[in-house]
């Protein structure tokens, strides 16, 4: 379509506005492919941009939605922490507490208090459901912890909610007034299209969960904790020279407290929930991530690799750190808007 066109003018009302003044212009192109020139290799590379499920529900493949129960209305107004968590059945009460939390920056987490056995807190995973393959091993994790001194039993199960069956499961008994990690794993004996887990309290009790994660054992390269290897393959195959990340708009955040902090940021999801596992006391808020605490958008691991770049006298391990110019901007513009 030609600038001026009924059709555009319908379809972009700025149209008339902005060059309704103007006569039509036509021209023509010709291409003659003989007359080329060699394009450099190092200009093909891959955008990568966290919105639409980018990260958490596409390339990052863990398969539970909202697993550390920190979904917020700043991410997205209708988001609550219980958000994609559906308690179904009579006996138990799901709610979210903030007392004594793995870490400040996980500060939510499910709570089940439980008279009568028999209720199921499920979540679907994302769109159309957690998809599982027969004969495949998922490795299942959560934090948890007792208000008392008696152990309570947990079931965790793969339901396909097509079949109405339930293709794994597992019981781990959770104990101790301390968080502590479970793991297990699940081989699902059908393969699922459209499943989800639950967690099925089996006793009178309270449990307090938080981090329940089911991921694949199958990942990218093998990489525990890692990238699924469909996306990932695919755009391996482009055989791209370099990687921007962030990119686009989304690397300040909804806000200048969601954007992208690399002291905060540039760890391993596990280090942020380290003093949990082993009980050191070693600096834990340092090593923690930010409010997105272990969700993908926390696997980049160098300081500062946004399109600004860092001075080379920064990159010494000797000569003091030089702040790059964008995060040199995003002080000035906290500080401006205070």
């Amino acid at each position: 379509a030609r600038w001026g066109d009924k059709t555009q003018t319908a379809k972009w009302g700025f149209d008339r506005l902005y060059f309704g003044a103007y006569p039509r212009v036509e021209a023509s192109l010709t291409i003659d492919a003989r007359q080329t020139k060699p394009i450099s290799p190092m200009l093909m590379g891959i955008f990568y941009e966290d919105i639409s499920d980018a990260a958490d529900g596409g390339l990052y493949a863990e398969l539970v939605e909202n697993r550390d129960f920190e979904y917020s209305p700043t991410d997205r107004p209708e988001w609550k922490p219980e958000s994609f968590w559906v308690l179904e059945g009579e006996g138990t009460a799901f709610t979210i507490a903030t007392e004594a939390p793995i870490h400040p920056n996980n500060p939510h987490y499910a709570v089940l208090e439980t008279e009568t056995p028999g209720a199921v807190l499920g979540n679907f995973g994302r769109r159309d459901g957690i998809a599982v393959k027969r004969g495949d091993k998922y490795d299942l994790s959560f934090f948890g912890k007792t208000f008392s001194t008696a152990t309570q039993d947990v079931r965790v199960e793969l339901h396909d909610t097509v079949t109405k069956t339930t293709v794994a499961a597992t019981t781990v008994a959770v104990s101790g007034a301390d968080w502590r990690r479970f793991a297990a794993v699940l081989e699902p004996s059908a393969d699922v299209r459209h499943g989800r887990i639950v967690v099925r309290p089996l006793q009178r009790g309270r449990v307090a969960l938080d981090m329940i994660s089911l991921f694949p054992q199958k990942t990218f390269k093998g990489r525990k904790n890692g990238l699924r290897p469909d996306l990932a393959q695919a755009i391996a195959d482009l055989k791209p020279r370099f990687v921007r990340f962030p990119g686009g708009c989304i690397v300040h955040g909804s806000s200048l407290k969601e954007a992208y902090y690399w002291k905060t940021a540039s760890v391993r999801w596990k280090r942020a929930c380290r003093f949990a596992i082993s009980g050191t006391t070693t600096r834990p808020a340092a090593s923690a991530t930010t409010n997105t605490s272990c969700s993908a958008k926390t696997s980049a691991r160098s300081p500062c690799r946004s399109s600004h770049p860092v001075s080379r006298a920064a990159t010494s391990p000797k000569a003091p750190r030089t702040p790059c110019r964008w995060r040199t901007w995003l002080r000035t513009r906290r500080t401006s808007s205070i």
